[in-house]
């Protein structure tokens, strides 16, 4: 995603803060990455995971942002990058407003700054159809869909990558299935860019 030292980025629904420590050590000292969490997570899953993440400053430049994603509060022009590794999907159950929370990361971004998206793709058409609630349907969305929702928001796509594309996935299955079991689902990789001008 162009990940460089001393950025300031935002990891959305960051969960227990795996992707949040690489970017931490991507960016170096003298970056910031905003680690991100819906009161949902830790409703289910507890603080345990993120407190020993992040316990004895082992982790100086990440910062939690424990806020709804529709009520981040966000500075304008204040992040170089954000990133959505794997939990896209996931918006269309915790909000009711996914196209505010993508208008309100482009605000957030300084002009030509990036929105890194990864997720499990879902069959073609099937829009948000597939992204249910938080225990039911397969946990994917429709790449065409994001694409399009992403533009609506104000965002230019820059490049794509094959590198997590699995053809034998029929797209149908949730990505916990028994079936990818040591195997990987099929997963768009996304890059978008608000315009500098």
């Amino acid at each position: 995603f162009g990940v460089r030292p001393g950025m300031t980025i935002l990891e959305l629904f960051g969960a227990g803060g795996n992707t949040a420590e690489v970017l931490a050590r991507a960016v170096g000292p003298n970056g910031k990455v905003y680690m991100q969490n819906p009161d949902f997570f830790y409703e289910r899953f507890g603080k345990k995971a993120v407190d020993e993440r992040l316990a004895n400053n082992r982790l100086p430049n990440v910062v939690r942002l424990d806020k709804p994603l529709n009520a981040m509060g966000l500075e304008p022009n204040s992040l170089d990058g954000a990133t959505a590794f794997m939990v896209l999907h996931d918006f269309f159950w915790l909000s009711q407003d996914v196209p505010g929370i993508l208008k309100d990361v482009h605000k957030a971004l300084k002009p030509g700054g990036w929105f890194g998206v990864v997720d499990h793709a879902a069959p073609a058409g099937t829009g948000a159809g597939d992204a249910k609630g938080r225990d039911k349907g397969p946990h994917r969305i429709d790449e065409a869909y994001v694409k399009k929702i992403f533009a609506e928001a104000g965002f230019v796509l820059e490049a794509s990558n094959d590198v997590l594309r699995n053809p034998a996935d029929d797209r149908t299955k949730p990505f916990y299935d028994e079936s990818f079991r040591g195997k990987s689902t099929d997963r768009f990789v996304l890059r978008f860019r608000k315009k500098s001008n």
